[in-house]
């Protein structure tokens, strides 16, 4: 029973959060299985955007930012870190200190 709430190997993770997620609203980010991802935020009128490279290390997902536009509170060089709280196929939500982000998948 213990193995059912045991925490998802990194690879699997990181083979399950590859591809375009939307919070719905205004914010959109693809993983891609280079290690690399696209995010955008914003109403159209304000939009921020960057690019960079992601990885997971137990159960962290790190994000750099390598590129940006707009005015942007994770600039270039800048790194974040989101514990996954739950991933499956339709699902990502991760926390980034006390804030709680939830995607799904885009179809």
């Amino acid at each position: 029973l213990w193995q059912h709430f045991k925490h998802p190997s990194d690879a699997k993770l990181s083979r399950q959060i590859v591809g375009p997620w939307t919070d719905g609203y205004y914010a959109k980010m693809t993983f891609v299985p280079d290690g690399s991802f696209s995010s955008s935020f914003g109403r159209p009128s304000n939009r921020v955007a960057f690019i960079g490279t992601w990885h997971l290390k137990e159960g962290i997902l790190i994000m750099t930012a390598t590129n940006a536009s707009g005015s942007s509170h994770f600039p270039v060089g800048s790194v974040d870190e989101a514990k996954v709280v739950y991933l499956d196929t339709n699902r990502l939500v991760y926390k980034i200190g006390e804030q709680t982000i939830s995607y799904h998948r885009i179809r």
